[in-house]
């Protein structure tokens, strides 16, 4: 239910900036691309994410509103008493980006999006005179997204940049009564436009 609603949702967002466009130009602008960087709270680590960017409408000669969505992974690892925690996250995030044009090849953007964060996390132990265990859960929760960003118009058809952003990660943490997450992630990336 919850999965299948976020991933209509991007779906929807993309569709309906699509369908806001003139026609025949519905995927003109359309960008993809990706980030790499570290994510950290509690957990940290490795972040992944592949974003498609559709153009909604010019706001005036240099700001622009846009249809952003995000399919993401992380490799998140804690040290917790006797072992260690990891968790994968798989990440589904449609999102809205606002874009200033601050140069003739550099652009400012803020992010806010709403989307589903499925945590798959296991836990690994080793107690003196009891041995090892190993327990996992794994949880589906609402995530928000807020994130600044610039990026560097260097060819053609090619952007390079870099963002920051705080994804809220709503509920319990895999486990029952693990507390939420709040991570915080820079990433580095670049964007191709078709």
């Amino acid at each position: 239910g919850a999965a299948r609603w976020t991933a209509g949702a991007a779906a929807l967002v993309i569709a309906g900036s699509a369908a806001a466009l003139p026609a025949g130009s519905r995927l003109e602008g359309l960008r993809v691309g990706g980030l790499v960087g570290y994510e950290s709270a509690d957990v940290a680590g490795l972040a992944l994410r592949a974003d498609a960017e559709l153009p909604i409408r010019e706001l005036g000669p240099r700001l622009a509103l846009s249809a952003v969505a995000s399919l993401g992974w992380s490799r998140l690892t804690q040290g917790v008493r006797f072992g260690d925690l990891t968790s994968n996250v798989v990440k589904l995030v449609p999102a809205a980006r606002l874009s200033v044009a601050v140069a003739p090849k550099v652009a400012l953007f803020g992010d806010v999006g709403l989307g589903l964060a499925l945590v798959s996390a296991r836990t690994e132990t080793t107690v003196p005179f009891f041995g090892a265990s190993t327990t996992s859960a794994t949880s589906v929760n609402a995530m928000l997204r807020l994130g600044v960003g610039a990026w560097v118009h260097v060819a053609a058809r090619l952007d390079v940049g870099a963002m920051i952003e705080l994804d809220p990660i709503l509920g319990h943490y895999a486990y029952s009564g693990a507390r939420s997450q709040t991570t915080l992630l820079a990433l580095g990336g670049a964007m191709y436009r078709l």
